[in-house]
């Protein structure tokens, strides 16, 4: 991914938060007649750390045959993404100006190695549940699923991801002047659709918004 000096992240903390913020990622390994790719949670496990040498979790459906292009000699690309927002001229309130676009994205490299079925695939799938839930859901408590768990895991593959190479990018308004910067965050907050891409400028820039 080509990154830019003035959208790097604040900290390993940023972005390790939007990974485990944002755990739907796009799995794209290399298979026979090309790329193949699939949408799915991968988390980082409990004390994990996001960084060359540490561990992801993911799991798929053994029906899906992605899987079997898993190779720890064939690296894995892994694409989070964050909230992102178009960026009309019209925030700007000036003229001559152009649109972009704003955005934050993890890509991560990463060697897998698939998990056997058993205790190690049940880890994974009972901690990825824990994570989503702490994070996205309501704190479900799946001890009464557990049965229900050890009879799907049949079939799913699960997998850990050595990283190898992390990259990230928050292009969030942080190269304009304070007073456009803030019409650009105002504009983005009044809607919902944008809100959370304008709470991400805000945490990227706390001195400045209002």
């Amino acid at each position: 991914m080509h990154t830019f000096a003035e959208y790097a992240p604040r900290g390993d903390a940023q972005v390790a938060g939007l990974v485990r913020d944002n755990p739907f990622a796009a799995v794209i390994s290399t298979g026979p007649g090309g790329p193949v790719a699939t949408h799915l949670p991968v988390i980082i496990p409990p004390a994990g750390r996001l960084a060359a040498g540490g561990v992801l979790w993911g799991h798929l459906a053994r029906a899906n045959p992605q899987w079997q292009t898993f190779e720890a000699a064939r690296p894995v690309l892994l694409i989070f993404t964050g909230a992102h927002a178009y960026v009309s001229p019209a925030h700007y309130q000036r003229e001559p100006s152009v649109p972009t676009w704003n955005y934050s994205a993890v890509h991560v490299t990463a060697r897998p190695q698939l998990l056997p079925p058993g205790a190690a695939t049940m880890q994974v799938l009972t901690a990825t549940v824990q994570a989503v839930e702490a994070r996205c859901g309501t704190g479900w408590d799946m001890r009464a699923s557990l049965d229900r768990f050890q009879h799907l895991a049949a079939g799913v593959v699960a997998f850990w991801l050595r990283i190898t190479a992390v990259q990230a990018v928050f292009k969030l308004s942080q190269d304009l002047p304070d007073e456009l910067w803030q019409r650009v965050h105002n504009g983005l907050a009044a809607d919902p659709a944008s809100a959370q891409c304008a709470r991400d400028m805000a945490a990227a820039r706390p001195s400045q918004a209002t």
